[in-house]
């Protein structure tokens, strides 16, 4: 296998990268090479389908919380539900960038862990000291799909500093199996099924949801 570690500490401020086959591949390495197996993931109401499809492959819970006025995570609502050992993913919608300061601190102050989707705000900076979107949390992910900020077709990356957590990843990518050729028909049946759970759970009806994500 090819090399996969690239310095990005010119365009993020990270110690590495990691470049993998798609943005979701990004995430649910991250949810298995994490602390805490099977525990909670705290999600937007809204945003893609995959955001929930990784969490219940990787046998995490997801807890998928109201948004702001920008359509983003809303930290008010993160704090009514967060517990230790969360992981939170504090995803940049449509290019504006998410309260994603008050996240961090919301996170250290609940021993929680902080993983920021900036898949779709390469570029944009936040807070008042306009740090870069993609350099806060324990890891970053990006999405290299067509839509996106960096369009190549297809691909992702894992942004980090912890070297550690690198090795690691880098351990499961360099497991992965082959591409199978009916992956793409078997990807798109899922999203089919999970769009419709998680719109169940965005119209707040937990009886038909409930086995999808804890709704608040």
């Amino acid at each position: 296998q090819a090399e996969r570690f690239i310095n990005t500490s010119g365009v993020f401020g990270r110690r590495r990268a990691l470049l993998v086959g798609r943005g979701a591949t990004a995430l649910m390495l991250l949810y298995e090479a994490l602390p805490e197996p099977g525990g909670r993931v705290i999600l937007p109401a809204i945003g893609c389908p995959s955001l929930l499809a990784t969490v219940l492959l990787t046998g995490r819970k997801p807890v998928i919380v109201d948004v702001d006025g920008n359509l983003n995570i809303d930290p008010k609502r993160v704090a009514e539900v967060i517990q230790p050992g969360d992981i939170v993913v504090a995803v940049h919608i449509f290019g504006i960038p998410c309260s994603v300061h008050e996240l961090e601190d919301l996170c250290r102050e609940n021993e929680a862990i902080l993983i920021e989707d900036a898949a779709q705000a390469v570029g944009a900076k936040a807070g008042e000291e306009s740090r870069p979107v993609g350099t806060f949390g324990r890891a970053s992910i990006l999405s290299f799909s067509a839509g996106k900020i960096l369009p190549t077709q297809g691909g992702g990356a894992i942004l980090a500093d912890d070297l550690d957590l690198l090795d690691s990843l880098k351990q499961k990518i360099d497991r992965l199996p082959a591409l199978s050729s009916d992956l793409p028909r078997k990807a798109g049946k899922l999203r089919d099924i999970l769009t419709d759970a998680f719109n169940e759970a965005r119209r707040d009806n937990p009886p038909a949801a409930s086995k999808f994500a804890s709704v608040h």
